[in-house]
């Protein structure tokens, strides 16, 4: 049986030689997107359109330390605050709650800082998602709504 022999770089190399090597640079690009993965899923960026109260962002994995981040915040009333709180999910049963973050800083825009940043730490591991609890000093209603230019969920503790 004839051996069949590839080029590659001026190299001849035969078939096994060939898919071994390819194997091995595979086994290398898989290592690396598993090593890279968790820390490309652990810091997302949005915007907030219309929420009202009681209004829940999406699901993220985390562990031990958190910060929501509001960047030019808007409301359909006096826009000079919002209640953020964070929950634990957990599944078949309550969240978790943790405290309240109280944001006025990302309402005042000409100062030249428009953001505000809630931050908890001490988190076990588990899945997360902010929830708006007041806005302009209402706790329930329809009104008033919110908009955030950007939110960032940032769970990298090295800021």
């Amino acid at each position: 049986m004839k051996q069949m022999l590839v080029s590659l770089k001026g190299k001849r190399m035969s078939r096994s030689q060939v898919f071994r090597r390819v194997g091995a640079v595979s086994a290398t690009g898989v290592a690396l997107i598993l090593g890279v993965a968790p820390v490309a899923n652990a810091t997302w960026s949005s915007y907030i359109e219309n929420w009202g109260i009681g209004s829940k962002s999406r699901l993220w994995n985390d562990q031990s330390y958190t910060q929501t981040h509001f960047t030019k915040c808007s409301t359909s009333y006096s826009s000079s605050s919002v209640d953020v709180r964070l929950y634990r999910h957990r599944q078949n049963d309550e969240p978790v709650a943790y405290d309240i973050k109280h944001f006025t800083q990302c309402m005042y825009w000409s100062d030249g800082d428009d953001t505000s940043t809630g931050v908890w730490t001490g988190l076990p591991a588990g899945s997360y998602y902010f929830q708006i609890k007041g806005i302009d000093g209402f706790d329930s209603g329809s009104e008033p709504r919110l908009a955030v230019r950007e939110v960032i969920q940032d769970t990298t503790l090295a800021d």
